[in-house]
């Protein structure tokens, strides 16, 4: 297992950054993965390297060509580098995010004043039997069974404070990657791990079109499309090709709870499934 920040991950072999996501220009196919291992002719490049191609390409003839894992992907990442959210928006998600905190922080101490309330009474309830014993009160049997029962359910305390604790750390941290993915995309898309990437592209691209080894276009998620119709997304360079836009200047981007969640709604899961 891997960490990033606080987050689990789970590792997989072979597990390529763009594989669903990229596809070929000429035939539509999907593009697919895999290294090529030569100890002696790629001693340099640590004895093996990846390449994407289509999968029509040997069956079909399809004319696009290899291209080099870290080369499409480079291509990729420099997607990120010419957008940035939108200060309105970014102030949004920056409020609804506080109120999403402060919500939380309440509930957590609700809770945890609640277990340690009734830890609390517990433990007395254990000092009063253990004082029975002392009196000669209380058979020996009948004290053990009663202060085993008392004693688990006290640990079951301490494990419910320690979860709803651990829950806290990790939407803490949830919420950190939220603020800086609204506040610098590519920085925080280049400094995520791999599981994270995916998500991020998942929010914005429903495809990538490759053409002779380059980045052709990109075909953005309808969220996306939603967002950047609303100039809630920028980009900042105008030979950006986007494909299939789905514009509609009639939407209107509702900055609700419900809105906000859908920024990490994935990744959140992910997350949480983790643990």
């Amino acid at each position: 297992m891997a960490k990033h920040r606080n987050f689990l991950v789970r590792k997989r072999t072979h597990d390529f950054l763009l594989r669903g996501f990229a596809y070929c220009h000429y035939c539509g196919e999907r593009y697919t993965a895999e290294w090529h291992i030569d100890k002696h002719k790629l001693k340099k490049r640590g004895g093996k390297i990846a390449y994407y191609h289509c999968q029509k390409r040997e069956k079909s003839g399809c004319p696009a060509k290899y291209i080099e894992m870290d080369s499409l992907e480079v291509l990729v990442e420099k997607r990120f580098k010419e957008m940035q959210f939108s200060q309105e928006f970014t102030d949004t998600v920056v409020r609804k995010t506080r109120e999403i905190l402060e919500e939380g922080r309440a509930t957590l101490a609700s809770r945890r004043q609640g277990l340690f309330n009734n830890k609390t009474s517990l433990e007395t309830k254990r000092n009063k039997l253990e004082d029975a014993l002392l009196d000669g009160t209380i058979d020996r049997d009948t004290f053990k069974r009663k202060h085993s029962e008392i004693q688990a359910q006290i640990i079951k305390c301490d494990t419910q404070i320690q979860e709803i604790e651990a829950k806290n750390r990790i939407d803490v941290d949830l919420i950190e990657e939220v603020l800086a993915f609204t506040r610098n995309i590519y920085k925080t898309y280049k400094q995520a791990p791999k599981f994270l990437k995916r998500h991020y592209l998942r929010f914005f691209f429903e495809k990538v079109m490759v053409k002779d080894k380059g980045v052709l276009e990109v075909v953005p998620t309808p969220i996306f499309a939603i967002l950047r119709a609303n100039h809630q997304v920028i980009i900042t360079n105008s030979l950006l090709p986007l494909k299939d836009m789905f514009i509609n200047r009639e939407i209107e981007f509702d900055y609700s709870l419900e809105n906000l969640k859908i920024l990490y709604s994935k990744c959140f899961n992910y997350l949480t499934s983790c643990q």
